[in-house]
This record gives structure tokens, sequence and C-alpha cells, in this order.
């Protein structure tokens, strides 16, 4: 069976696209039910209306669990940020005050050393099964607050996409792979956009309307989440970045510290 992929260089986009969909009638149906969604939605106009605004409730659970899973860590990656030495011999500035002091004049700018590339992609992992409340989906959007603020601290730029897949999506039996970016490298991390996004509502409303733009009929369901990988197909279309790091399998504070210290653990050396 085929795989189809569909890529989104920001959220609006998708929300026009959704919108675009639902206006020629292939319209999503679970934005009502509160309970699945985890807001309350009078459908998909008023989805499209509260998307892009600020949801503080939302703003302040993920402060609130990300604090709480911070807490538990004590690593923080190698900074690769300039640091500056002052030398007796050599240096990039020469400063007359110190010398004349019998200080060591000149100053150096060094880039701390790590392994990893300057920019680093983290692939959200929003497929979620039916059975899994919103509580408990936004725990993943708290690992990824707590990695990309510990990695840009340490001088890294990073990219946050987020990353849906189902099999059997279509009744023709094709797969879909749906990637929407959060934030660009060159940008800050924006707390209250990333609330919205990671959301379970957001992928429930959002990100399940954007599946009705294939040619192909979506299944009722939308198919059968699947975990997600670094499949060569997907990691082209989403412009081949060099191991990203995917945020998969958080479902609470102790999923979300774990995962966090194993991906400082790679940024030690």
């Amino acid at each position: 069976m085929a795989t189809y992929i569909r890529v989104f260089e920001s959220l609006d986009e998708m929300i026009e696209f959704g919108d675009q969909c639902y206006k020629a009638g292939r319209q999503d149906h679970h934005a009502t039910l509160s309970h699945f969604v985890g807001r309350e939605f009078t459908g998909w106009s008023d989805v499209e209306a509260k998307a892009n605004k600020l949801w503080q409730d939302g703003l302040d659970t993920i402060r609130r669990l990300a604090d709480e899973a911070r807490g538990e860590i004590t690593m923080r990656p190698k900074s690769r940020k300039r640091r500056q030495t002052w030398s007796e011999d050599s240096g990039d500035e020469f400063d007359t005050d110190r010398f004349r002091a019998g200080q060591a004049p000149w100053l150096e700018c060094r880039a701390q050393s790590v392994t990893a590339p300057q920019r680093l992609t983290l692939w959200i992992d929003t497929s979620t099964n039916a059975y899994r409340n919103p509580e408990e989906m936004i725990w993943r959007g708290a690992a990824a607050v707590i990695i990309a603020d510990l990695l840009e601290a340490a001088g890294f730029q990073v990219e946050i996409f987020g990353v849906a897949g189902t099999d059997n999506t279509f009744h023709n039996g094709n797969n879909f792979r749906l990637a929407y970016r959060m934030k660009r490298h060159d940008q800050p991390l924006d707390m209250s956009s990333l609330a919205n996004a990671v959301s379970g509502w957001y992928y429930r409303t959002v990100a399940f309307q954007a599946y009705y733009g294939e040619k192909s009929k979506v299944r009722r369901n939308l198919g059968f989440p699947c975990k997600l990988t670094a499949e060569p197909e997907l990691v082209e279309a989403l412009g081949n970045p060099v191991d990203p790091i995917i945020i998969a399998d958080v479902w609470n504070q102790a999923d979300a510290a774990d995962l966090v210290r194993r991906i400082v653990a790679r940024f030690q050396e």
C-alpha cells in the first residue's frame, strides 16, 4: 500500500487548508465531542476562531507540567556557546588597561564543542489512540518545551514539528503521514502557540480536519495510529534533518522526565 505525506510549513497553513476542505464538504465529525477532544467547541468555525488565540488554561498547564518535570532533571546539555577567556600570548582583542595592570591582555572567544550539529529538529509524535485522554496527551508538549528550552540555552537552534501517522487511513488501504511545523529554527520558543499545537483538542480537531484533503476517501476512524520513525520518505519531506529527536510515548510526568534525561545525556560529550 502507498503512504501519502502532507507537510504544512506553519500552523496557519494547516488551519487554512482544513477550512478549505470543510467548506468543500469534506468534514471531520469530532469537533463537538468535548469529552474526546478536551475542549468545548460548537463546530469547525469555533475551532478555527480559537486555534490561534491564547488558551490560558492550556498555557498555565503546560508551564506547570514543564516545571514539575524539569525539577527532576539534574543534567544539562554541554554548551556550544562561545565563551570568553583571557590569554597572555594571543587572542581576538587586546585590552590595554589589563596589559598596564599586569593582567593577561588578550581576549579569546572559544566555542565549546559538542558532537551534535548546531541545528536540531524535534518531532512530536502526535498520533494518539482513541482511549488516551487529553490530559495525558499534553505531557508530550511539556517534554518538548523542556528539551527545546535546554538545547537552546546550550546554543542550539531548535525546530519543532508535530507528526501524526496512521495506517490503513483510507478506504483503499493507503496510509497517511501528516506533519506541521510548530517552530522554525530561527524562532524563539512561543509557549502560548505551542500550548495550543500540542494539545489533545488541536490534534483531534485541526489535525483531524487536515486528513480530508486527499483524493482518497478517509475512513471515519482515520485509520490506526502507528509508531513514528524516521522513514526515509518522511525525512526527505521534512528537509532531511539529521537524526531528528522523536518525542513519543510520553503520557505523564515520569515519562516526560525520563525522556528529557535520555535526550540530555546525548549532549554530554
